[in-house]
Formats: C-alpha cells, structure tokens, sequence
C-alpha cells in the first residue's frame, strides 16, 4: 500500500500550520528543529504549560495519573499518554473533566492491549472527544472497525487528522468515513502497517472522498 497523496501536499484549515508539521513527522529537520515545530516545548504553537506527555522526562509532571492529570488548571490544549494501557473507567473520568473541554490534540498511541476496540468506540460514542481535532490512535494493537464507525458516525465532527497504524482496521471499517457530512473537517487519515487494510479498500474511501488525503505504507 502506499499513499494517496504526497506528504507535502496536504490542505489545511487556517490556523493549522502545526497540525501539518505532526503529520509530517517523518520530514528530516535541521538543526534544533524537531518535528513538532521549532522547539518540544511549543508543541502545537502552544506553550509548556498547556502540553503533557506522559513520556517526557523533563517535564515534572509527567508522572502524574490520569487522575491527577484531570484536575490540572489551566487546562490542557495536548495530551500524549502512551504505554500505559489505561482502562476505559480511567480515560472516561479524564474525558469528563472540565479540564479535558481544551484539549485540541489527543494521542493515544502504543497502548497496545487496552482500552479495546469496543471501549475506545464507546468513548467516541459518548461525545467525549466532539471537540478533538487531532486523534492518533497509532500501534493500538486492538483497534479495529468499532472505533472508525463511532467516529463515522458523526461523533468527531471537528476531527481533522486520524492516525491508525498498526492497528486491525479493514476495509470495512474505512468505509465508515465515507460520508463526509458526519466527518466534515477530516482532511487526513494515515498509518503504516495496517495489514488487514486491502488497497481496494483505501480506494473505495479516495473515490467516496476525494479530498481526504490517505496516507497509508506497508
């Protein structure tokens, strides 16, 4: 499989220039450019204050529980929690957070075993990431068809860029996307090694949506 489009080519909202710089994460950087943006620290043009990720050691928070995370004041504008396989009780009590209202970037990724296919959708279906414009859900190993129709569905109306490599999405589940109306802003759906996803299948969505830029390598 291979991509739809080219990586430098993709159409963005105003105001989106950092979301393109993340999804070119792969783009070689000079300097102390890193591929978050000039510096780590202003990941997303936002300042340190409004970033967590659980993985990065300079930062004193980042061995806080998600619990301990949902009381945080100001609140939030990126959560990365990776490796961790949190439960769906524990993601739902941050979801439900006045603190989580600002979160723009949500990245779940390499949480392999948990939370499941079911129970990331229900947390979809629950309308606790309507306002989420970025979602990566990347080597979520049990990730499959239940999450992209809850997002299909209508439940993600201001997602614009979805990350779902490695995962066991097929053909089927892509086909959720298909009706822009529920989806309005997506413009970017990608992974790599998505290996129940048939070309056919990548095809049938490009042809349903022509605007979306799938972005997908074996």
């Amino acid at each position: 499989m291979s991509t739809k489009t080219s990586d430098h080519d993709i159409p963005m909202a105003p105001g989106s220039e950092i979301l393109r710089a993340r999804l070119q994460r792969t783009e070689s950087t000079g300097g102390g450019e890193t591929a978050h943006g000039e510096d780590s620290d202003a990941w997303g043009g936002f300042g340190p204050e409004e970033i967590w990720d659980n993985e990065n050691w300079d930062d004193p928070r980042h061995e806080m529980s998600l619990a301990d995370l949902a009381k945080l004041d100001p609140g939030l504008k990126v959560i990365r929690y990776q490796n961790q396989d949190p439960e769906l009780d524990e993601l739902e009590k941050l979801t439900a957070s006045p603190m989580f209202a600002a979160v723009e970037y949500f990245d779940l990724r390499r949480n392999f075993r948990s939370p499941g296919d079911a129970e990331i959708a229900e947390l979809i279906n629950s309308g606790a990431l309507a306002h989420i414009r970025l979602l990566s859900l990347d080597s979520c190993y049990s990730l499959a068809d239940q999450t992209l129709e809850a997002i299909g569905s209508g439940a993600m109306p201001k997602l614009e860029a979805l990350e779902i490599g490695s995962t066991d999405v097929t053909a089927e589940g892509l086909a959720a996307l298909a009706d822009a109306s529920k989806t309005p802003a997506l413009q970017v759906v990608q992974g790599m090694f998505v290996s129940k996803l048939s070309p056919a299948g990548i095809e049938a969505l490009s042809n349903a949506r022509p605007e979306l830029n799938l972005r997908f390598t074996s």
